[in-house]
């Protein structure tokens, strides 16, 4: 498994979310996230071949509760920590060993 400025998650990310889609945010939104190194151009380019996240993944929850806890995962953190990986890790794997610390 890869993740990439995510990780396993506890319940739903937004239980409350009743449209079918989040809008993308909006540039002055973005003004607040650590964008160094990407031109405008970039920015656009990205905006034109965004898809949508499905609001249903926002809404809904996967509890992993078997093997696949036994798959080795990397995560990719341009925006995190990995301090701040590894304390949301273990919160949303519940210490389990199957998330061992490695991130650096």
């Amino acid at each position: 498994m890869v993740y990439v400025d995510s990780g396993p998650a506890i319940g739903a990310s937004d239980p409350d979310f009743t449209e079918v889609e989040p809008p993308l945010p909006t540039r002055e939104e973005l003004e607040e996230e650590n964008l160094d190194g990407l031109t405008e151009e970039q920015l656009e380019t990205f905006r034109q071949r965004a898809v949508p996240e499905p609001g249903a993944v926002l809404r809904g929850a996967t509890e992993l509760t078997n093997d696949a806890l036994d798959v080795p995962s990397t995560v990719v953190c341009k925006g995190f920590t990995s301090k701040q990986v590894n304390a949301s890790s273990r919160r949303a794997m519940r210490g389990s060993a199957a998330w061992p610390s490695r991130a650096t």
